[in-house]
Parts: C-alpha cells; sequence; structure tokens
C-alpha cells in the first residue's frame, strides 16, 4: 500500500489535495499528515474536508470515511480509495497527479489522455475501419483460427459458414453505408503490421527470451520484422509455441508443469485483451530463467476477484471461440490459485512506468527464505525506490553498517540492484516484489 507524508503548514492543503489525486487515480494509500501542536488532528480534518468541498478543488470525492487523527502523535491520517475508471482522472485544482519512484507528479498529456479515454463504458473495438476493406485481413490468419475453433469447439455452428459471415458473426467485419469494413478488433487481429501501424500508430508485439550470458536475448519475435503478418492472433501462435517450448524444457519438473503453461497463456491472453491499442509502448514480453513478465498499455481496470473488465470485448470474445480466455473474472483467479498451490513466487500485478502500463510478473521459482527485516528493507525500496541506507537503518533502528551487509547479501541473492549509483534508486527484481507486503 503506498504511503505519502506530508508536513503540515502554508501548503499543507494544497500538497493533500495533490497526494489525494494521485493515490486515487493510482491503486489508493495513505496520506499522512505531520502537524505541530499549535493545531490539533480535529482542526486539520475539518479543514481538509471542507476545503475538498470547495468547487474546483477536487473533481471527485471518494472520502467517505478513513481520514481521522492520531491521538498518541501528531499525525492526520488520509485514507484514499482508488477511484473507478469512470471517475479518472481524479483532479486536483485542475491538474490530474500519479505517484511515481517515490513523489508525486503532475499526469502527463498523454498519460491524462489515457485515463479519460479509459473511463468511457463504450468499447470502440468493433467499430468500423473506414479507410480500410476487407482485403486487409489476412486469409492465412483467418483459415489458420477457423482450424483451431473446428478442433476446440467441433459442433459450433458457425464453422459452416462462408469467411464472409463467419467474419461477421465474431465482430471482425461490420456493414456499413460504403461498403463491409473491418472493424478495430479484426484489424488487430487478423490484419497486417503495415495497416494496423495506420490506424494504431503506437502499436506494437515483442516477445523476448533472455537465456544468454548477462541476460542477453537468445530468441525475439517482432511485429515490425516483417517475416510475419504482425497481429495478435499470430503474435499469440507463435508465442504460445514458444511457452510450450521453454516450459517443457525448462526445471519445472513436476505434475504441475501443465499448470504453469497454461496461466502463461493466460496471462498473454489478458495482456492481448486488455490493452489499450491507442497508447504507446506496445505490448511486450519477456521470458528468463525464473519469472515472465506481460507488460501492456492501458489502466488497470480490474483486481483479482473484482470480476473482469475487458478494454476490448471483441477481442476476448475472438480468444474464447478457441478455447485460450478463461470467462470473465476467472483468468486472474486461476492464475493466482495456480500459483499458491505450486508454492511459487505469487503473482504481481501493478502498475508500469505509469498508471497506463500495466506489467504481470510470474515468477516460475521458489522463493527465497528472506528473514522479516529483509522483507522490510525490500518493502521501503519498494514503497520509495530512492530511499537511502541512513534513513533505513534510522527507521529500523539499526547501524549503517548492519543495514549495508543485509543490502549486500539480498544483492547476492538476486532480489534488489541499485541503478544509478548515488543519485540512483533501488529496484526490486520481479521474484521479490510480492514480498514487500508480506
Amino acid at each position: 500500500m503506498t504511503s505519502i507524508t506530508i508536513q503540515w503548514g502554508y501548503d499543507g492543503k494544497d500538497r493533500a489535495m495533490e497526494a489525494y489525486s494521485a493515490l486515487a487515480n493510482g491503486d489508493g494509500g495513505t496520506i499522512s499528515i505531520l502537524h505541530d501542536v499549535d493545531e490539533t488532528g480535529p482542526e486539520i480534518v475539518s479543514s481538509i474536508r471542507k476545503e475538498m468541498r470547495l468547487p474546483g478543488t477536487v473533481s471527485c470525492y471518494l472520502l467517505t470515511s478513513g481520514m481521522y487523527s492520531e491521538t498518541s502523535s501528531p499525525i492526520v491520517k488520509i485514507e484514499v480509495p482508488r477511484a473507478e475508471r469512470s471517475d479518472r482522472p481524479v483532479l486536483a485544482h485542475g491538474e490530474a497527479y500519479i505517484f511515481d519512484n517515490g513523489e508525486v507528479n503532475r499526469c502527463s498529456n498523454p498519460m491524462r489522455t489515457c485515463m479519460e479515454r479509459d473511463a468511457s463504458d463504450r468499447p470502440d473495438d468493433r467499430d468500423p475501419v473506414d479507410e480500410l476493406t476487407v482485403d486487409a485481413l489476412d486469409k492465412g490468419s483467418i483459415r489458420r483460427f477457423r482450424n483451431i475453433m473446428r478442433s476446440v469447439r467441433p459442433d459450433h455452428q458457425w464453422n459452416i459458414e462462408s469467411d464472409e459471415a463467419f467474419l461477421r458473426d465474431i465482430s471482425a467485419t461490420v456493414p456499413t453505408p460504403t461498403g463491409t469494413r473491418p472493424t478495430k478488433a479484426g484489424l488487430l487481429m487478423f490484419g497486417r503490421e503495415n495497416d494496423i501501424t495506420t490506424v494504431f500508430p503506437g502499436f506494437r508485439l515483442e516477445h523476448r527470451e533472455l537465456m544468454g550470458p548477462d541476460d542477453s536475448e537468445s530468441y525475439v519475435i517482432l511485429s515490425y520484422d516483417g517475416e510475419w503478418t504482425g497481429n495478435l492472433f499470430s503474435f499469440y501462435s507463435l508465442v504460445s509455441a514458444r511457452i510450450a517450448f521453454e516450459f517443457h524444457h525448462s526445471d519445472q519438473h513436476s505434475p504441475n508443469e501443465g499448470s504453469v503453461r497454461e496461466c502463461v497463456r493466460e496471462g498473454l491472453v489478458n495482456a492481448l485483451c486488455h490493452s489499450d491499442y491507442h497508447g504507446v509502448g506496445g505490448i511486450v514480453s519477456e521470458y528468463r530463467k525464473g519469472s515472465v513478465r506481460i507488460s501492456n498499455p492501458g489502466t488497470l481496470r480490474t483486481r483479482p476477484g473484482t470480476g473482469a473488465d475487458p478494454r476490448n470485448p471483441a477481442i476476448w470474445r475472438m480468444f474464447r471461440l478457441i478455447g485460450t480466455a478463461a470467462g470473465r473474472g476467472t483468468g486472474l483467479e486461476r492464475m493466482y490459485e495456480a500459483w499458491d498451490s505450486m508454492g511459487l513466487v505469487k503473482p504481481s500485478l501493478e502498475w508500469g512506468d505509469s498508471p497506463c502500463r500495466v506489467n504481470l510478473v510470474l515468477g516460475t521459482t521458489r522463493p527465497l527464505e528472506l528473514d522479516p527485516l529483509d522483507e522490510i528493507i525490500l518493502g521501503m525500496m519498494q514503497n520509495n525506490g530512492k530511499c537511502t541506507v541512513q534513513s533505513i537503518a534510522e527507521a529500523l533502528k539499526l547501524s549503517v553498517s548492519a543495514v549495508n551487509v543485509r543490502i549486500r547479501h539480498l544483492k547476492e541473492k538476486g532480489a534488489v540492484e541499485r541503478i544509478g549509483g548515488t543519485r540512483g534508486k533501488w529496484v526490486i527484481q520481479n521474484t521479490y516484489r510480492n514480498l514487500r507486503n508480506s
């Protein structure tokens, strides 16, 4: 859980509003306001409530409860929930904020646009692409898709239809006054990369296997290399085959090996169905010994146990027809249950470089044993990548040398690394990220 600490002063209210916006636009968290004895906690609580109720202060009031003062210390706590996507971006004095690298920062214009676009309840993947004809759809991709569907759903009534009728039924094409056009979902699923990027300039698909020396690339699949169609269905087919190959030849010699493969495939389909294809950065899957990381553009619309909210329901439906997409709201839950039953490092579903990018990290090894102090140190580094050894030592009431020894051991275990020297930040390695909440 993210925590932001503010010193109450002449700009305390403004900073509290900015922190409120940042947490509401992220995953929620706690604002801790430190104040002098001159002003009591209840007075500050009342002042903040009045400020937030003023027109133009915040765009959405979420604090139905969870604002209180500590009786034993001069601290006011504000518990800020994660805003619903229909309420994002939550603004403070007309600006949207995010919590990034331990700081409250103003949202960039693309990031704010991403959240505004995502607030709509109307998906656009069934909209026609008026500038293209059905010839933009690759016949080979359609043929392979239909062959798979016939094998997994042999009795489905659409199997005997013509390609023209079939594409219309699955929402890959749509009739318009100017003729039949591909939908956005159809273009993404069956189109060619050069046509897809005319409609979605930021579209990119990458799969990298980092199994060489020093995590160098040993195998790569790129949508823009011109060697294949570059669409979603072909990408899934190619990467799914690599996942089966890598896990079959990995050290997962257990009855649950198939479950690992299926869950990684499920994570890949989840990214393809939930990506914001108007965003930038594309979909990137990375496999290395010990973990799989799948990253996609788009805000995090759901959490395990809260039900699904697919950004691209037509694409989700297409994948479901070939038996690769779980029922809505069950894919992530099944993945978490499988990892828990195998005793593997818990999957991590989190923001990427911003609230408009999501990372799913699946650790394929069992975690090393860390004592409680190590976990606390990792948690402090995860919540604030720029924290110093001195600040960690003071918080834990340890000597600087004792903290340095522990950090050195954590580095040797591969749990953390320092990027950028003294002015840099701590980076928690994928397989340890969930330990911060242990």
